[in-house]
C-alpha cells in the first residue's frame, strides 16, 4: 500500500514539473513585441481573426508596428495610438489608421504599406511636427499615401504645419471635408483621375499652396471654400464639365 502511494506520488510530482516546464516554454516563445502594445483580437470582414492595436506603450522614439501579433495580423490602428514618437513605419499587412490614431502627438515622419485602404476621420489632425508621408512609390521630395487607400475621413491631415507636398492616392473617390486643411507649408498637390469630388474646405488656409495638379478628367465636384484662403493659388485647372461652388 505504502509503495502504491509513493508511486502516486512521485506519478503526481512528474505531471506537475511537466507542467510547469510547458508553461516556462510558452513565456520563452511569447512574442517579445506583445509587451509593447495594448490590443484587441477580433474577427475581420473574411471572418479571420486579426489584430487592432490601441495603444503603443513602449518609449522608443522610432518605432516599427509588427506585421503579427500572437501570430495574427494586424490590421487596424485604433484611436490615439500614438504619442511621443519621431518615425512609425505601418506594416503592409495593416488595412486602417482609426479615427485619431496619431492625433496631437510628435510625429515627424511615417512609412506606409499598400495595404492600407481606409485613414479615418482627425487621424493625424494637429500633427504639426509631420514633414512626410513615404509609400513605396513616393517621388522624391513629395509626400504621398498609398494607391490602395479608399477612404480618407474629414480633418484627417488637418494642421499638419509642416507637410509640404502631397501625392493623393488613385483609388479615392473623394476628399473629405477639411482633410488637409490649415496645411500651411503645403505647397503643391495631386490628385488622380479617379477622384470625383473634392468637399468643402478640405484645402482651405493652405496659405503657402501654389499647385495643384490634377490628372485626367475624373473630378466632378469641388465643393464650396475647398481652396479659400489660398492667396499664392492663382488657379485650379479643372477638367471639362467640373463644377465648383465658390471653390477658392
Amino acid at each position: 500500500m505504502k509503495k502504491r502511494r509513493k508511486i502516486w506520488i512521485t506519478v503526481c510530482f512528474l505531471l506537475a514539473l511537466w507542467g510547469c516546464q510547458q508553461e516556462e516554454e510558452k513565456e520563452e516563445k511569447k512574442d517579445p513585441q506583445e509587451e509593447f502594445y495594448a490590443y484587441e483580437i477580433y474577427m475581420d470582414e473574411q471572418g479571420e481573426e486579426a489584430v487592432c492595436i490601441q495603444k503603443y506603450l513602449g518609449n522608443e522614439l522610432e518605432v516599427r508596428v509588427p506585421e503579427e501579433l500572437e501570430e495574427k495580423p494586424v490590421r487596424k490602428l485604433g484611436e490615439e495610438v500614438f504619442e511621443a514618437v519621431y518615425e512609425v513605419i505601418l506594416p503592409d499587412s495593416l488595412y486602417e489608421i482609426g479615427e485619431e490614431a496619431f492625433f496631437g502627438s510628435t510625429v515627424k515622419k511615417v512609412h506606409m504599406g499598400e495595404g492600407i485602404k481606409k485613414i479615418g476621420q482627425s487621424a493625424f489632425k494637429d500633427c504639426y511636427l509631420l514633414e512626410e508621408v513615404r509609400t513605396p512609390h513616393s517621388q522624391e521630395g513629395l509626400s504621398s499615401l498609398p494607391h490602395s487607400i479608399e477612404e480618407i475621413g474629414a480633418e484627417a491631415f488637418r494642421d499638419c504645419w509642416s507637410l509640404r507636398g502631397m501625392e493623393l492616392p488613385k483609388n479615392v473617390l473623394r476628399i473629405s471635408s477639411y482633410a488637409f486643411s490649415k496645411c500651411i507649408q503645403l505647397e503643391k498637390v495631386i490628385i488622380h483621375e479617379q477622384t470625383e469630388e473634392v468637399e468643402y474646405a478640405a484645402f482651405s488656409g493652405c496659405f503657402n499652396l501654389k499647385e495643384v495638379e490634377i490628372k485626367g478628367e475624373g473630378l466632378k465636384r469641388v465643393g464650396t471654400t475647398s481652396f479659400e484662403d489660398c492667396p499664392l493659388l492663382k488657379t485650379v485647372p479643372l477638367p471639362p464639365g467640373a463644377v465648383y461652388e465658390e471653390g477658392f
